[in-house]
């Protein structure tokens, strides 16, 4: 393990491994399209963590045989490895980070990865 990964927590270490199969997998040509948003879940209002300005949304399960959860005006990008994935990660660190210290206490993050092929 070298400097860089040593200080890794469990959600950077996960990207690493995730990226990792999907390299793995487009050798034997397998296509995947990996897009993610982050949430932050307050007194059941929601916020965009990847958009400063505020905004109606609202979050829902599906009824489908996957259960998808759906977030409506939500901001989404699409990323393509590790290092573009941890561009928008720390754009969410930030906005969450701003909150006063009693709120941050008491918030829900939810991050999504969604794979497509």
């Amino acid at each position: 393990m070298d400097d860089r990964t040593a200080n890794l927590g469990v959600i950077p270490r996960t990207v690493d491994l995730l990226f990792d199969f999907i390299k793995a997998y487009r050798i034997l040509g397998w296509r995947y399209d990996i897009k993610v948003q982050f949430l932050e879940i307050y007194n059941e209002v929601l916020y965009d963590l990847l958009d400063n300005e505020p905004k109606e949304m609202e979050i829902r399960m599906t009824k489908n045989n996957k259960n998808d959860i759906y977030v409506s005006n939500i901001t989404q990008e699409t990323v393509d490895n590790a290092d573009r994935l941890r561009q928008p990660m720390n754009v969410a660190r930030i906005n969450r980070a701003t909150q006063p210290p009693s709120v941050t206490n008491v918030l829900h993050d939810l991050t999504q990865l969604q794979k497509l092929n």
